[in-house]
Order: C-alpha cells, then structure tokens, then sequence
C-alpha cells in the first residue's frame, strides 16, 4: 500500500531501536485498512507483514452498528414495557374514581329536587317557625345554596380530569404496546394522535 508519514516514522524507531512494532492504519490513497506487523531482521533495517483487514474491519463496524441498534431496542421495549405497565397502574384507579363521580352526578339532582321539596313543606307549615328557622340557621351556615350550584360544577371538571387520565392511559397503551412481537398493520392516525396525546401530557 502507499507509505502513510506516520508508517515511515514507525519503520524508522523499528529499524534504529529493534524493538518490534503491531498497529492498524487506515491508507486514504487505497481507501483500506491494514494490520502492520514491523520488526528488525537485520540492525539498521526492517521488515514488515501487511493484512489488509478492511472487509474485517468493516465487519465489526456493522456488529457495533447492529449492537447499538438492539441496545437501543431494548431500551425503548423497557420504556414500552414501563409505560404499559404505569397506565395499567392509573387505569384500575381512574376507573374506582370516575364512577364514584358518575354516581355523585347522577344523586346531585335528586337531593337538590328534594331539598327543593323540604323548602316548600317547612314554608307551609306556619306554627313551625322556630323549626324553619333553625333549618335556615343550618343552610346558611354550611352555604348550602352555594354547594348546591358548585358541587355539581367541580364534579363535571372531576370527570373531566377522569377522561383525560383515561385518555392519556390508552395513549399510553396504544404507544407502547409492549406484547406486539409479529409485524402486524397498523393505524398510522391512532399512532400519531396517541403520540401528540403523550407529548402534550
């Protein structure tokens, strides 16, 4: 192969100092790698074995390329594999929530109707004024016209939150899908709205 400068420098220590010399070079000329083996048979001389190792060394530059990939891989099934399994954990509890809140909703009216109801007896029922009053003392003092307007209000944004969490967990599932060994067709528009859901979030 053409001489590199820096093969010359080391033929020179070789021949003057005897002392025998391995490394591998790259020549730009030929576009190739080499292993040299250097050595002195005689003083003031050397000689040299050169390999060309270029299909070698490219070689193991795919296995290093290949290996990156599947570290790679794995890290992203972990992420998959963690990501199925924090949804699976938030889902079984935003489930247990949004039906307490869907069975909060649903009695919020019929205690506000009811109440409605109680109003109209105790404003019937005249010789009953001290009870009136103290039931009145009793709604006022815990707000009750304003828990009636605002409960319902901070259920509707509880279920909201509910729904997004739900959301979030199917995104989550539908990204990961950690058990999907086989190729298989795919919805690209689900893949990208679950992807923006979990970049948003």
């Amino acid at each position: 192969p053409d001489v590199e400068p820096i093969w010359i420098l080391t033929y020179g220590r070789v021949a003057l100092t005897g002392e025998p010399a391995r490394f591998e070079a790259y020549s730009e000329p030929l576009n190739k790698h080499f292993k040299v083996a250097a050595f002195r048979p005689e003083p003031g001389q050397f000689a040299c074995i050169v390999s060309d190792i270029t299909a070698q060394r490219a070689a193991e530059d795919e296995r290093q390329r290949l290996e990156s990939e599947l570290r790679q891989s794995t890290k992203l099934q972990a992420v998959g594999q963690l990501a199925a399994g924090i949804a699976h954990e938030i889902n079984t509890p935003a489930q247990f929530v949004g039906d307490s809140l869907m069975f909060l909703q649903g009695s919020c009216e019929p205690i506000r109707e009811l109440l409605g109801e109680y109003r109209e007896a105790l404003a019937a029922i005249a010789a009953e004024g001290g009870a009136r009053e103290r039931l009145a003392e009793r709604e006022a003092a815990i707000d009750l016209d304003f828990l009636m307007d605002n409960i319902p209000a901070a259920l509707d944004d509880a279920q909201d939150g509910i729904a997004r969490i739900s959301t979030i967990v199917r995104a989550m599932k539908e990204f990961a899908h950690p058990d999907q060994a086989d190729k298989a067709p795919a919805d690209l528009n689900r893949a990208l709205e679950a992807t923006l859901t979990i970049a948003r979030n």
